[in-house]
């Protein structure tokens, strides 16, 4: 849809030939669009978040970096986690981005050569039950709200179901 998206390594997933591209541990529902994560090294740790969690993840690590390891705000819950297993994939067969880790015992961050690019990890979400609205004809396709089709529409709700005669 057209809504803005300020984050600037956030979006829709696309490899540049319209197929979507996924980190390799990261599974995406098409019903839900919950993303799964899966730990390669522990097959019982699987962790489904929602897309947002996701940008919330990726606007975290932009912060770290562009501060150099003094972000102004807390981390967020799970990201350490969701790092971690990202950066498990092998840079060379499997992906080359990687999240920003903090090691407590130096209290220190990793520093981050190749963070992910813009629509690389499934961050962006669209209610499905924005294609009601659609499908309505209040919002187009492009995100553009119809507002005499709203109107109309709140009009038309408020009007009584049947003409009210003096009779009754």
């Amino acid at each position: 849809m057209g809504h803005p998206n300020p984050y600037g390594n956030c979006g829709p997933p696309m490899d540049g030939l319209g197929c979507p591209k996924h980190h390799p541990f990261l599974t995406v529902d098409p019903i839900t669009c919950m993303v799964t994560l899966h730990d390669p090294e522990n097959p019982d740790c699987v962790v489904t978040i929602h897309p947002l969690q996701i940008q919330l993840y990726l606007k975290y690590d932009l912060e770290v970096r562009q501060s150099h390891g003094n972000p102004g705000s807390p981390m967020p819950v799970g990201y350490s986690l969701f790092a971690e297993i990202l950066n498990l994939a092998s840079p060379d067969t499997e992906c080359q981005y990687r999240l920003s880790l903090y090691d407590p015992e130096n209290q220190t961050w990793s520093r981050v050569n190749k963070p992910f690019p813009n629509g690389y990890l499934p961050s962006s979400y669209v209610d499905p039950r924005l294609d009601l609205l659609v499908t309505l004809g209040f919002i187009s396709k492009q995100g553009n709200v119809d507002k005499q089709m709203v109107e109309d529409a709140i009009r038309t709700w408020r009007a009584p179901l049947w003409p009210i005669s003096p009779e009754n």
